[in-house]
């Protein structure tokens, strides 16, 4: 293949080997085959580094041979950009069964509402919106397994050791089939396939195949809160404490503040770090006194600071005036990617609850009791408003913005 243009099929077609020089080829509904089964069979040129020239916006498939050929290049793509996939690692446990592999990559489907999967005690958020690979075999292996590389030209949003291949079937666009493949693995924080500098995602020991994506982690906080509480001692003064188990480049709290119709949180005070240059693996406990003698809800939260200034939010503490209840909210995470939980503690009944956009409209009814976590999935982007009223006694209740971003 060397043209300035395109090539697009009209019909399959078929050659013991493909030697892409430049120009995309563009298959529609049909196939380009590779009959041969050794590792050039799809082959690019000097000057198509990386088939970043030339590459097959469409459907390629490949005859393969895994217990003689290691390694077999996919140069799949869409109209603007190659996204090769890449089998490897395969003669160390060949797949069984198999004469070729149909490849090719696209937009994703759906959205990442109902995601669930996690791995290795951490969730997944969201696969990246650049797109998914479709790997589909001539018939299942009954053995073996393969490494794969899925190289992200033109993603965005990546971050070091957070993000990981997950797999679903081929027609799904459901969120919730996203999950990690049985047996396999990833390779370990800071090795290739985990870097965004490697330039593509890696997974191990893959036994099966299917539509492939790859997904956002979520980023392990830098402090692990073993608690966090606010409670009035006077009329004139609440006391805000926490402990932490875990600590890593923590510069410090700051205690934030939200009077009931007040439009945004202030910061009242800061308190540094106990942990000796920001890292700990023992409990610490803090605390800070605020000169609060506000008659309403008051609303409290800590902002933790990492020493390079990125900061996380913890959940937020609700206290009455004169005390007679203490509630708290757990509204976690916020910000989030659609799916948030809430958490109604210290009460003996149940609540009713309502989400509405900014301009009024109930968008969620909800019901809470005490310890029950909600999960809330299903919003779009944009900020919301939670209310529970009365929860503080007839008339007062828990008013939070929440933020819902994509």
């Amino acid at each position: 293949m060397d043209a300035s243009g395109h090539l697009t099929l009209g019909s399959n077609i078929q050659s013991n080997k493909w030697y892409l020089t430049n120009g995309k080829i563009n298959t529609s509904s049909f196939a380009a085959i590779a009959l041969a089964s050794t590792a050039l069979a799809v082959e690019a040129d000097a000057a198509n580094t990386n088939f970043a020239n030339s590459w097959f916006n469409g459907n390629l498939r490949r005859y393969i041979n895994p217990a003689l050929v290691n390694q077999y290049v996919f140069p799949v793509g869409d109209a603007t950009r190659a996204n090769r996939a890449v089998m490897d690692n395969l003669t160390a446990n060949p797949l069984n069964n198999l004469t070729y592999i149909n490849a090719s990559f696209g937009p994703k489907p759906g959205n990442d509402v109902g995601l669930v999967a996690a791995e290795n005690g951490q969730g997944y958020v969201s696969v990246n919106n650049g797109g998914v690979w479709y790997l589909t075999p001539d018939a299942v292996p009954a053995s073996g397994t393969y490494d794969l590389q899925l190289y992200f030209n033109g993603f965005t949003g990546l971050i070091d050791n957070s993000f990981g291949i997950l797999r679903r079937p081929d027609a799904s666009s459901n969120a919730a089939d996203w999950s990690a493949p049985a047996g396999s693995n990833l390779p370990a924080n800071n090795n290739p396939g985990r870097l965004v500098s490697s330039g593509f995602a890696r997974r191990n020991a893959i036994g099966s195949f299917s539509q492939f994506g790859i997904a956002n982690l979520s980023v392990p906080l830098p402090v692990t809160l073993l608690s966090f509480d606010a409670r009035r001692q006077t009329k004139l003064s609440v006391m805000v404490n926490w402990e932490t188990v875990t600590e890593i480049n923590n510069k410090g709290f700051e205690v934030e503040r939200r009077l009931d119709g007040e439009a945004g949180f202030t910061r009242i005070g800061f308190t540094p770090t106990k942990a000796i240059a920001g890292n700990s693996s023992s409990r610490i406990d803090y605390s800070y006194a605020d000169a609060n003698g506000f008659a309403g809800v008051s609303y409290y939260r800590l902002k933790q600071v990492d020493i390079d200034n990125r900061f996380t939010y913890t959940h937020i503490k609700a206290v009455k005036g004169m005390g007679e209840t203490q509630v708290s909210v757990m509204l976690y995470p916020n910000p989030n990617y659609g799916q948030f939980t809430i958490r109604l503690d210290g009460v003996n009944r149940a609540y009713d609850a309502v989400i509405t956009d900014m301009g009024g409209k109930t968008v969620r009814q909800l019901r809470l009791t005490n310890s029950g976590a909600v999960n809330i999935t299903g919003l779009s982007a944009g900020t919301y408003i939670i209310r529970i009223p009365d929860v503080f006694g007839e008339g007062q209740a828990f008013t939070e913005k929440v933020l819902v971003v994509k």
